[in-house]
């Protein structure tokens, strides 16, 4: 076989992992009231839906918890976990300091009513797992419980019997601790102490690689198999809770805790490149699930205090239920958080861990790969429905990949492809489009890796075009809105929009901001990824269109600013323009085509004109707005350059 070349032999071993789902640390569900429209239905709610986690784990089911914070929290379930089917793992943030003083029993007690809450009248069902507090925290003391480990069991046995109690069937995870490389050797404690009330168990990993170690992936597998067959003495799984890939750390002014991209965004793409080999080797290891940390940045830090007024009081309480929200920058997601700057960028990790969280499906069985290249790994899970999907990272130079053993044929597998010296950038946070399709033969299919970068092949796709979206209206009210029809398609993800066909938002709401004048097209993009056809707005020239050759008609003009070109009456059409509907003309002397006038001299050009037609009428208590101004030459009050200015009516 050439150099460029190299192969990955799959393999279905009788028994194999069940795969419960990849997803991220949700952080972002406790902080709704810090969010602006634009930033949770272009960026936060948007980026959920594209990306579908079956996997989560998220800050709820803390004691003394407001029922507006845990409505709020509802709220963003139905957005989100509910429209992707995610499964949650409840963490209840930080405990309070001195948890030796507590009252134990009330504590537990407090944390179910709030979690029975959720489930029983708000319907989040699919919160399933739970443990009390983050990496065996205390306050601000990181690792608490490693040394009172009695008193995190007393919690949560308390716990166990209050969820019984209640009726609620969630599992108990533990610990939740953070150990660096000594994974399987801090878990012991627990296993051995608290099998009985476990039903899952959970660390996290941090690890000081540099990016794009070849010894990377080696060190993580063995780490993830120790604690996976640690679980497995006692018949159980393991989750892996958090994990990333730590840079070095800026000291003296507030906390630094970052990604790569703020500290080298020269290596950024190999960062995301590294943190997908973690995700992958634990996968291969036998996790049930695996949660990066984050899906989104935090918030830069802000004042914490309590407030007179409903927002501000909802922005505390939110503060609260995350670590140091006044003093740390937290920014570790797939893309930034910063409504100061507008930057809601995509890091590299989104077009990484992004398509694993959308293709690395709960309920797959995990294959086994094994690629005869030691600069090359491999992950492959087959799905219920026999689909396939399968990561491939190559260190080495650009080459193809023999995949034998490839059994999904139904269908061409997608290929998407990851570049770490070029990562994928898209304004919007949109995930790329597939790069090729190739079909598989006689169970053998051929892809090219990029040098250090990654692909994913995929037979989980269904080809379709989407549906139409309709209804595409310009509002130039105020700030002014593009706005249109929600899409009935039961497949539906998230909405395109385009001005004059450059994209000018992705977002899961029916409006966005008026960007301008232009033709506005908007389309609907599906879990797949597939694309819709596009639909203009339906401008009052095309509804005016739409009354001639339906046999005439009233067309309402609503209250509002309409920047319009030329209006062409037809005949037995009337334009009505509703109290506070203001028919501007645009100042783009290309909306107004020249036309000649019966029994007049010269070309004219009007904002509503009327050529050849009969029974037409404009009424209303309107305005129509000439902007005369505009094509006058202010200092001599003459005609511009450009000759006559339209006319408000010409018939």
């Amino acid at each position: 076989m050439p150099a460029s070349a190299a192969q990955v032999t799959i393999e279905r071993p009788d028994i194999r992992w069940l795969f419960g789902g990849f997803g991220f640390q949700n952080a972002e569900a406790q902080l709704t009231p810090l969010m602006t429209d634009e930033f949770r239905n272009e960026r936060a709610v948007k980026a959920f839906r594209e990306l579908s986690p079956s996997f989560s784990r998220v800050y709820v089911g803390r004691v003394g918890e407001s029922k507006e914070a845990l409505d709020r929290f509802a709220d963003y379930y139905d957005q989100t976990f509910r429209h992707c089917d995610t499964t949650i793992y409840a963490v209840g943030g930080s405990m309070p300091g001195f948890p030796e003083k507590l009252d134990v029993q009330a504590h537990a007690e407090g944390v179910a009513k709030s979690l029975e809450y959720l489930i029983k009248q708000r319907d989040c069902r699919k919160i399933r797992y739970y443990c009390l507090t983050n990496e065996l925290m205390c306050d601000d003391q990181w690792g608490y419980f490693k040394t009172n480990q009695a008193l995190y069991r007393k919690f949560h046995e308390a716990l166990y019997d209050a969820f019984r109690r209640h009726g609620l069937d969630i599992l108990l995870a533990a610990s939740d601790g953070s150990f660096g490389r000594k994974q399987a050797e801090d878990l012991k404690w627990t296993v051995d102490s608290m099998d009985l009330i476990t039903g899952i168990y959970c660390t996290h990993y941090y690890d000081r690689m540099t990016p794009g170690d070849p010894a990377a992936y080696g060190i993580f597998h063995e780490q993830f198999t120790n604690v996976v067959q640690l679980a497995l003495t006692r018949t159980k799984r393991w989750m892996l809770g958090e994990f990333g890939i730590v840079p070095p750390r800026k000291k003296g002014v507030m906390v630094d805790d970052q990604n790569w991209t703020y500290h080298d965004s020269s290596q950024a793409g190999l960062w995301a490149l590294t943190t997908a080999e973690m995700a992958m080797a634990a996968v291969n290891a036998g996790a049930y699930a695996v949660m990066s940390w984050s899906f989104c940045d935090y918030p830069d830090p802000f004042v914490v205090e309590d407030s007179h007024d409903p927002v501000g009081r909802a922005r505390y309480e939110s503060a609260k239920a995350v670590y140091k929200p006044d003093m740390k920058f937290n920014k570790w997601g797939v893309f930034r958080w910063s409504d100061v700057r507008k930057d809601y960028t995509a890091a590299p990790t989104y077009f990484t861990l992004g398509l694993m969280s959308r293709y690395f499906r709960k309920g797959a069985s995990v294959l086994t790969a094994k690629p005869d290249d030691p600069l090359l790994r491999a992950t492959v899970l087959e799905n219920p429905d026999a689909t396939m999907t399968a990561a491939i990272v190559n260190l080495g130079p650009k080459r193809t990949a023999t995949l034998t053993g490839w059994t999904s044929a139904a269908r061409p597998a997608r290929v998407y492809r990851y570049d770490s010296a070029k990562p994928y950038a898209n304004a919007f946070g949109d995930l790329p489009p597939h790069a090729a399709t190739v079909r598989a033969e006689k169970g053998v299919l051929n892809v090219e890796i990029p040098e250090k970068g990654l692909v994913f092949v995929t037979t989980d796709y269904i080809e379709r075009t989407p549906q139409p979206v309709k209804g595409v209206r310009v509002d130039a009210r105020g700030d002014g809105r593009i706005t249109w029809l929600a899409s009935d398609d039961p497949d539906h993800c998230y909405y395109r929009v385009f001005r004059d066909g450059q994209q000018i938002a992705s977002t899961v709401a029916t409006y966005t901001g008026f960007k301008g004048e232009g033709r506005y097209t908007v389309v609907s993009v599906d879990r797949w990824g597939n694309v819709g056809t596009c639909v203009s707005e339906m401008t009052i020239q095309d509804r005016i269109n739409e009354a001639f050759a339906n046999g005439g008609g009233v067309v309402n003009i609503p209250a509002g600013r309409h920047i319009v070109g030329q209006l062409d009456l037809k005949s037995g059409v009337e334009l009505h323009l509703e109290k506070g509907a203001v028919l501007e003309g645009t100042s783009d002397r290309s909306a107004y085509p020249k036309f000649t006038r019966p029994h007049s001299e010269g070309d004219w050009m009007g904002v509503i004109i009327a050529t050849n037609a009969h029974d037409v009428a404009v009424t209303g208590e309107g305005l129509i707005l000439g902007n005369g101004w505009t094509w006058v030459d202010l200092a001599t009050h003459e005609a511009g350059s450009e000759g006559r200015r339209p006319r408000g009516l010409v018939f």
